[in-house]
C-alpha cells in the first residue's frame, strides 16, 4: 500500500470516531482524537486526503484545539474551502452531496501569523483597493467574493497597544486572482456577461 492510502485509511478510521464537537469552555479540554485527526491533516498533502472525510474535518470547532494547533487549522480549512469553489467555479456548480455552505461572509479572527500560514497553503494578500477594484469588475459584492469565490479576510482585534487591522487574502487557483494577477501587469480584463458566459467569472 502506497504512503498516501495507508495515510488516507488512517484518516478515515480516525475521522470515523470523531463526531462534530459542542462549544468549548475556557477551560475544556481538547479531544486527543480531535488533535491526532488536526494533526494528521495537516502533514497529508491534500491529493492524499480522503475525500469522503474532508467534511468531517471542516465541522471541527477550532476552539477544540490547542492554541498551537488553532492557526494552522483555520489555514488548512481555508484552503479546501477554496479549493471546492474552484472545483465548483470548473464545474458550474457545487460537488454531488456537497454540505450547506457555512456562514462564509464572516471574517477569521487572527493576526499575522495565521495569515502566515494562509500564505502556506496558497493564498495571496491582495490590498483593499485591489478587493473593491475586483468587485466592480465582477460585480460581485464582498459576500459573493467570499462564498462564491476564494476571497478570505483576517481581522485583527484591536487591543491596548495593538492597532487593528485587515487582510485580504485570496488562493492562487481561484480564476478572479488572474485578473489582479493582470491588473498588477497593467492589464485591463474584459469582464461581462453573466456567471459562466465570460472569459472570467461574474455574478451578474
Amino acid at each position: 500500500m502506497r504512503r498516501g492510502a495507508k495515510i488516507a485509511a488512517f484518516l478515515l478510521v480516525a475521522l470515523a470516531a470523531v463526531s462534530e464537537p459542542a462549544p468549548v469552555g475556557a477551560k475544556a479540554k481538547p479531544e486527543p482524537k480531535v488533535v491526532i485527526v488536526v494533526e494528521s491533516f495537516l502533514k497529508t498533502p491534500v491529493s492524499d486526503l480522503p475525500p469522503g472525510q474532508i467534511d468531517a474535518f471542516l465541522k471541527i470547532n477550532p476552539k477544540a484545539l490547542p492554541r498551537r494547533l488553532r492557526d494552522p487549522y483555520e489555514a488548512k480549512k481555508a484552503q479546501l474551502e477554496a479549493l471546492r469553489k474552484v472545483y465548483e467555479i470548473d464545474n458550474r456548480g457545487p460537488r454531488p452531496g456537497a454540505p450547506a455552505p457555512r456562514d462564509c461572509s464572516v471574517p477569521i479572527k487572527g493576526d499575522e501569523a495565521l495569515v502566515g500560514f494562509l500564505k502556506k497553503a496558497g493564498f495571496v494578500e491582495i490590498t483593499r483597493p485591489e478587493k473593491d477594484w475586483l468587485a466592480g469588475n465582477t460585480h460581485c459584492n464582498q459576500k459573493e467574493l467570499m462564498c462564491q469565490f476564494s476571497l478570505t479576510i483576517v481581522q485583527r482585534p484591536g487591543a491596548k497597544k495593538i492597532k487593528p487591522k485587515t487582510w485580504y487574502l485570496l488562493h492562487e487557483k481561484d480564476p478572479l486572482f488572474m485578473l489582479v494577477d493582470m491588473k498588477r501587469q497593467g492589464q485591463v480584463p474584459q469582464t461581462s456577461g453573466s456567471f459562466g458566459e465570460s472569459s472570467f467569472p461574474t455574478c451578474r
